[in-house]
């Protein structure tokens, strides 16, 4: 396959506000939290099977926000786009470059996180390549990613994808669609 190119990744996040890993609207009571690797194949199939229904029925009209969750656990490929990732955050497209990433996903830890691909994503979205090189080089990424990995210990997520829905302050439950349809997301999130 070839991909999603930008212009449909530009489409599907147009629009929507993003603060570093959450998407959606502030004021949406709903978050869904989604711990994932982006060398999973099975998050990858998330991304391409399930996302876009979501964002399209819940998070385009202001119901549900989503909230990343990046895990690194499969080897440095993983390390390494988790970064650049996180790092896309702080030009507010942590979105789509992980969207564009899953849509070049390689073996993994076949060494496929290449610099040129990380620099060519970056341009594809208008992003600044060297502030996104400082970026996932730097504490403050850091610490989000390393964040997000106590939040996986501390809940005990056994794999990737794997998700959770929290309603307002309460306490994340953990949701498991049997498939990525959005009719298995919609009882999840309609509840």
């Amino acid at each position: 396959g070839t991909g999603t190119t930008p212009s449909e990744i530009g489409a599907l996040f147009e629009g929507i506000p993003q603060d570093r890993a959450v998407l959606g609207s502030p004021d949406a009571t709903v978050t869904m939290i989604q711990f994932e690797d982006l060398q999973c194949p099975v998050c990858k199939r998330y991304q391409e099977e399930g996302l876009p229904g979501i964002v399209e029925a819940y998070v385009q009209p202001g119901k549900v926000k989503l909230r990343f969750a990046g895990l690194a656990f499969i080897g440095p490929d993983s390390e390494k786009a988790l970064l650049h990732v996180i790092a896309a955050g702080e030009q507010g497209k942590l979105w789509q470059y992980a969207d564009e990433l899953y849509a070049n996903q390689g073996a993994e830890n076949s060494g496929w996180v290449t610099d040129a691909l990380l620099k060519r994503v970056a341009g594809d979205l208008g992003l600044d390549f060297a502030k996104l090189q400082k970026d996932a080089d730097s504490k403050a990424v850091l610490d989000q990613a390393n964040a997000m990995a106590t939040e996986a210990s501390e809940r005990q997520v056994p794999g990737t994808p794997w998700f959770y829905v929290q309603i307002g302050d309460g306490e994340p439950y953990e949701v498991r669609p049997s498939s990525f349809a959005i009719e298995e997301f919609r009882q999840i999130l309609d509840d």
